[in-house]
């Protein structure tokens, strides 16, 4: 079953490269096939060479065994060489792929799946498997050609003696059987424990400075000790229950010797059997053990790479984000529209019978109380989530009716974190727009205020760089900026910024931006005065709808908001 399994699913990778694994497996043949000569070459000298003083015969039998431990040496070079080669590329390919679709799941799945437990997946589940392809695998195939060998010759020189030591294989069997199901729970319950425990490392890293600030790091080094104390046990457990099955096969083969010397031993007193004969049958049973011993250890070895290759396939077969079977070209010439909106986390309402319309070319700004429901209005825009009743509409055409990838390709997103990857500034800033000239970029960092454009790009965004929150958001805004989107949203993204030059920067976005839709989210109500239309929210709904003015002019909930912001200020 668990063969069938990594077989299964496979096979499609190793198909493209099947004419190299065609090549292994003739050299793994010739490999196994010269490594059977030795005995039969022994039993020849002797029983004939040794006997009769034939110098002339025990030459030619020395220079065949040099020449066939050569072809041995190159023919197992060449079949691992090539083999491992193979597992690698199939073993890339997979985790890119891994990688690829995982990029393209939804974002729900990123916040009920720990950041620890997906890198633990692509890296060393990746890996147990990778050990498995490029090893376990070669092992199977050499040990089953030797056993299949080995067991033909056997039979040729005394069959009654093969299939009486046959009669241990089902103490091997049942020895595997009982061991599989306790190493396969162990191991799975490891590579849970594994993760949690790299998913702890990621969780303090990130929040650095509350550990810090609250002087805790003997608080969280018992922490550790703890999740590693659970980690100590399972390791030592799986030690256990490995090495119980090893030496329980090892006990097993060495009853073999026994029977060989007392059986053969009669038949060589009695003439039934040559000596020569006996030590070749003595030699290549003896050679059983390894192959034997290597499928014993694969076996455990694929308990464990199948539990890795179930938490593998578990994230290659989610469903990607949902896409329309016949995408309509994306048009966007006059409004986008909210039509009766319904939205809830996890049982808890956020959005309710929520209707808003975005005019084309005019900016707007989204305000109200935290959890009133701006962040989910911009996260249905950007087609993270999809409403559970109602549907937002662009010039009346259903957004899900449009490719998610083209559909993205005309929004421009900037959260309050700038994000932004260990990269020079400049090829943060054409992530925006991959082809892109240096000219383009430069020009994006100039028009927002980027210092020193020049040197900036070249600017490495680590911690060595010291950049500021405001210095982050910017270059967040450039990169957006250069995608030239229709849908430009800024989910508090001038924050950093103090209060004047939130200000200029946003009245700057809204003159390069006339021609486009812009959605501003923020808190300091002094920082959107300028735009087109003002909506205030409050418990997933829509209460006051207008410009500054004439919002400040009715006193309802957006005045009292304005006012006091200004009263703390």
């Amino acid at each position: 079953m668990i063969f069938k399994e990594f077989a299964t699913r496979f096979a499609r990778y190793i198909k493209p490269y099947w004419w190299q694994s065609s090549i292994v497996f003739a050299f793994m043949v010739l490999a196994t096939a010269s490594s059977l000569a030795f005995p039969y070459i022994l039993m020849i000298l002797i029983d004939e060479a040794l006997p009769d003083e034939d110098y002339y015969l025990l030459g030619i039998l020395l220079a065949t065994l040099f020449g066939i431990i050569a072809l041995n040496t190159i023919s197992a070079f060449i079949a691992n060489y090539l083999y491992h080669w193979v597992g690698n590329r199939v073993v890339f390919e997979m985790r890119s792929e891994l990688f690829s679709h995982l990029l393209r799941l939804p974002l729900d799945f990123f916040k009920r799946n720990k950041t620890g437990d997906l890198a633990h997946r692509l890296n060393n589940d990746v890996q147990i498997v990778q050990k498995t392809l490029t090893s376990s695998v070669l092992r199977l195939v050499n040990s089953v050609l030797t056993l299949v060998s080995l067991g033909a010759v056997l039979i040729w020189l005394d069959a009654p003696l093969f299939f009486g030591l046959s009669l241990l294989l089902p103490c091997f069997l049942v020895n595997l059987k009982y061991f599989q199901p306790k190493i396969g729970a162990v191991a799975e319950a490891t590579q849970h424990k594994t993760s949690d425990i790299l998913g702890f490392f990621i969780e303090r890293f990130d929040n650095i400075k509350l550990v810090q600030s609250y002087n805790t790091h003997r608080y969280e080094s018992d922490r550790l000790g703890k999740q590693q104390g659970g980690l100590f046990d399972l390791e030592m457990r799986s030690t256990a229950l490995n090495l119980s099955a090893g030496s329980i096969a090892s006990f097993i083969m060495a009853l073999a010797p026994v029977v060989i010397l007392g059986w053969g031993g009669h038949q060589v007193m009695q003439g039934a059997l040559g000596l020569g004969a006996l030590i070749a049958f003595f030699q290549y049973f003896m050679r059983l053990f390894a192959p034997l011993e290597s499928l014993n250890q694969l076996y455990l070895d694929c308990v464990r790479a199948a539990v890795s290759l179930r938490r593998l396939v578990e994230f290659m077969d989610l469903p990607m984000e949902p896409e329309p079977k016949q995408a309509k070209p994306f048009s966007f010439k006059e409004k986008i529209a909210f039509k009766g909106v319904e939205f809830a986390y996890n049982g808890h309402p956020v959005l309710h019978n929520f209707d808003l319309e975005l005019e084309k070319g005019k900016t707007y700004a989204l305000v109200g109380a935290s959890g009133c429901g701006k962040s989910t209005v911009i996260d249905l825009l950007c087609r993270f989530y999809q409403p559970q009743k109602g549907e937002i509409a662009i010039d009346d055409a259903p957004c899900r009716a449009f490719g998610l990838s083209k559909y993205r390709d005309r929004i421009g997103l900037v959260p309050q974190e700038a994000q932004l990857f260990r990269d020079s500034v400049g090829e943060n800033i054409r992530y925006g727009r991959l082809d892109s000239s240096q000219d383009e970029i430069a020009r994006a960092a100039a028009a927002l205020e980027i210092q020193d454009p020049a040197d900036a790009l070249a600017t490495v965004c680590d911690s060595k760089a010291n950049l500021s929150g405001g210095q982050k958001q910017r270059i967040a805004l450039a990169r957006a900026m250069l995608k030239d989107p229709e849908i430009i949203v800024l989910d508090e993204a001038t924050s950093a910024l103090d209060a004047e030059s939130e200000e200029k920067l946003l009245r700057r976005l809204k003159h390069q931006a006339d021609d486009k839709t812009l959605l501003i989210v923020s808190h300091r109500l002094s920082a959107v005065r300028a735009v087109d239309e003002i909506v205030c929210m409050d418990a997933g709904k829509i209460v006051e709808q207008g410009s500054h003015a004439e919002l400040i002019k009715k006193k309802g909930p957006y005045w009292a908001l304005f006012k006091t912001q200004i009263a703390n200020s």
